[in-house]
């Protein structure tokens, strides 16, 4: 008799548990909270015809393939843009790239850098080599890299015998979550997976403070039932954020001893350094820059004022940006010590 009046208090407990797990899972629909759609995190985009963006990269996780292309986001709003056999977004037309040995000085960054949502001729990148002729300008930013992306970039292309005469590293804060493929990061990138095969490499601290990288396929696995339920999606999500939230401190960490082994390598091989923020906050990289003695420059532009962003069908900066990211930048290079101007 005893054990039974626990069962029927258990089952009584699980049903008053059931009903208010609906109730919230109701409440959380009326506000427009949705169950994780895997499918539906797809971002709208079309690549025209259609083919694979991207490639994957031992090294990288994943680089540009080469050749031309058109982009079409939300259905709208189209751009062109053409990578060469280095597998970066030109910076001048391909024929007048043949057989011309320059000074060359390459920009790393990620989509910021890289010009997305705009063509080829409009990118800050382009427009700065119209004006440094004297110079070859490689853009080497993709859409997702960070300051790991860099450091690999870099060092393996030297590995190579490969290196400029100057680097200009655009740097985001948006790149701490990528050097550590936070949950934040994870959950934005899987809906990229349908334009190539794409992994990740990031980093994580040893005890010793020193950095240890390593890949991982871009993936996303929230809390179970979250493809069913809008509160468990949403329980996955302020879950992970708070996880986030923790980890700032060690993301920022990893990311200052990333630049160091950057400064490092610039050093040992007589490549001159200029950090670039487009942001409005600098708190980190000029603390980075003033502490490693590497030349900076905040070249800001208000993404939210009219027409400074592709806005209505993406947030990153328009043409008209670009013109004014480059004029700041060929003026700060004029009068620089990274070029030797004529």
């Amino acid at each position: 008799m005893k054990v039974y009046k626990i069962i029927k208090i258990l089952l009584a407990n699980l049903a008053v548990l059931i009903v208010l797990l609906l109730f919230c899972e109701i409440i959380m629909r009326m506000r427009g909270h949705k169950p994780w759609d895997k499918h539906g995190n797809k971002v709208d985009i079309e690549v025209i015809p259609e083919r694979k963006f991207y490639d994957r990269d031992t090294l990288l996780g994943y680089r540009l393939f080469p050749g031309k292309f058109k982009l079409r986001l939300k259905g709208v709003h189209e751009f062109t843009m053409e990578h060469d056999s280095w597998t970066q977004r030109i910076t001048s037309p391909i024929k007048d790239q043949e057989g011309i040995k320059q000074p060359e000085i390459w920009i790393l960054g990620s989509s910021f850098t890289y010009g997305w949502g705009i063509d080829d001729n409009e990118t800050f990148a382009w427009i700065l080599q119209s004006n440094l002729t004297d110079f070859k300008i490689r853009n080497w930013g993709v859409a997702g890299y960070g300051t790991i992306h860099t450091y690999l970039q870099l060092k393996d292309a030297i590995k190579k015998g490969i290196k400029p005469n100057s680097i200009i590293i655009n740097h985001s804060d948006y790149h701490f979550g990528v050097n550590t493929f936070c949950n934040a990061n994870r959950r934005a990138l899987v809906g990229w997976n349908f334009l190539g095969e794409v992994n990740q490499p990031y980093a994580t601290l040893n005890e010793d403070k020193t950095l240890n990288i390593e890949h991982s396929k871009i993936v996303y696995d929230p809390w179970y039932f979250s493809e069913y339920s809008a509160l468990s999606y949403y329980g996955s999500v302020k879950y992970e954020e708070y996880v986030d939230k923790n980890n700032k401190l060690t993301e920022i960490e990893i990311t200052r001893l990333m630049y160091e082994k950057i400064f490092a390598l610039c050093n040992e091989n007589q490549v001159k350094v200029l950090l670039m923020s487009m942001e409005e906050d600098l708190n980190f990289i000029k603390d980075v820059s003033a502490k490693n003695n590497i030349l900076f420059l905040h070249n800001y532009v208000n993404l939210d004022e009219k027409g400074n962003s592709n806005m209505p069908y993406d947030h990153h900066p328009s043409a008209k940006a670009n013109k004014i990211y480059a004029e700041k930048l060929y003026d700060y290079l004029k009068n620089s010590p990274l070029i030797e101007y004529k």
